[in-house]
């Protein structure tokens, strides 16, 4: 009898087991939804037309991204080959333009000027194994030519297409004119332009240069950083680079210092002033992305995590702390409200959001990128290398990643 009683207590705790695992498994608590973007507020794109015009894997990566006068979105991706792709707002689909032929990668080197020109430079897909702390990285550059400079005409590219075609990411891109190799053995790394005028930054030798859309030529070069810090190949190439209201460029060089550089003296000036850093770290560091506020004054998010003001004029620097634990701060912008919204968390970890209140001075942290659609479609985003504000305030999110996506975030 005994044995018996035993036998049905352990069939009925099995069952009820099993209802229990089977329930949490179809339900989702109210407490996991408090952890991501509220889902009322974002959503996200294939990075293509489904179901068969999308970019492929592995070669779609959002690295760069910028918005035209008109209120287009242009981004870049990096993977085995480069693609080039738009979003029209009022359609909020991604068209993809096509591949870079020779190229791999797009980073932070798109540029749209008021002449309706779309400006970007390539590279090479910086992936290496991290036991070797670049130097297989270094492999790719031995026999590489250099990174071009590119110009894109959209106009020139909607009187090529077909208007009843759907996209096509495995053709090269249309409309596309190649103004040459700005720094031959480097690639492009990131730029910013205004003018008649680009100011670019190359990968592996850190070489910031000009180039005067007018001549068709390099006007300026100067290398930042000569050597290597304590066995950190990379560390003083700069992310990303910003323009301010004066038409200053912004970037760092060693030791996470800042560098100016004044087009109307064609001179470039490296300051004693840094971004905060842990000590200790000072050598690590260098910002992961920048962002203007109206009034001028620049945000950026750098390497440790830390999220801090630079006024230009007074070329003086102010910590804001760090809204997440984790390092890196891979992209921020300024909203229309004037919050600055970012996203911070290391490679292979699972990114979140944030906004900094600007009036009140504190931090709103807002959760994981997820985009949850049931039972159409769930995905939760890791990593993130590109955001942008779109002219009616919408903030629009590359995902880096190999089966990368666009998100939709309405602040």
């Amino acid at each position: 009898m005994g044995k018996i009683l035993t036998a049905r207590f352990w069939g009925v705790f099995a069952l009820c087991t099993v209802v229990l695992i089977c329930s949490a498994m179809g339900q989702r608590k109210e407490s996991m939804d408090k952890v991501v973007i509220p889902q009322n507020r974002i959503t996200m794109r294939d990075m293509g037309w489904p179901p068969l015009d999308i970019i492929p894997e592995d070669e779609r990566s959002v690295t760069s991204m910028v918005v035209a006068p008109d209120g287009t979105v242009y981004g870049g991706t990096t993977g085995y080959r480069a693609h080039l792709f738009t979003l029209k707002p009022k359609g909020a689909l991604v068209r993809p333009m096509g591949f870079v032929p020779g190229a791999e990668s797009i980073r932070h080197s798109l540029v749209a000027l008021g002449n309706g020109m779309i400006y970007f430079g390539t590279t090479r897909w910086n992936k290496g194994r991290a036991d070797l702390r670049g130097k297989d990285i270094l492999e790719k550059y031995k026999d590489f030519p250099g990174g071009h400079l590119y110009r894109f005409d959209p106009s020139a590219e909607e009187k090529q297409r077909i208007h009843t075609h759907w996209a096509d990411p495995n053709r090269e891109c249309p409309a596309l004119t190649d103004l040459g190799i700005p720094v031959p053995g480097d690639g492009i790394y990131a730029m910013v332009g205004t003018g008649n005028k680009l100011f670019g930054v190359t990968f592996p030798s850190a070489v910031f240069f000009v180039f005067d859309l007018e001549k068709n030529s390099v006007t300026f070069t100067e290398t930042l950083s000569k050597a290597p810090l304590h066995g950190n190949r990379f560390k003083s190439v700069p992310q990303c680079l910003i323009l301010d209201k004066s038409g200053n460029v912004w970037g760092t060089w060693d030791y996470g210092k800042f560098f100016k550089y004044k087009p109307s003296e064609k001179k470039l000036v490296k300051l004693q002033i840094a971004t905060p850093t842990i000590k200790g770290r000072e050598f690590m560091n260098t910002v992961d992305a920048f962002a203007l506020a109206d009034d001028g004054t620049i945000y950026g998010g750098n390497t440790d995590g830390y999220l801090f003001q630079l006024d230009p004029e007074a070329e003086t620097v102010k910590n804001l702390g760090k809204p997440m634990w984790q390092q890196r701060m891979q992209a921020l912008v300024v909203a229309k409200d004037g919050n600055v919204y970012g996203i911070a968390g290391e490679e292979g970890g699972i990114a979140r959001m944030f906004v900094y209140r600007v009036c009140s001075n504190e931090y709103e942290h807002l959760g994981m990128i997820e985009s949850n659609h049931p039972p159409y479609f769930n995905w939760l985003a890791f990593e993130f290398d590109a955001m942008v504000v779109g002219h009616d305030g919408t903030i629009y999110i590359g995902e880096n990643s190999r089966l990368a996506h666009l998100f939709i975030f309405c602040p």
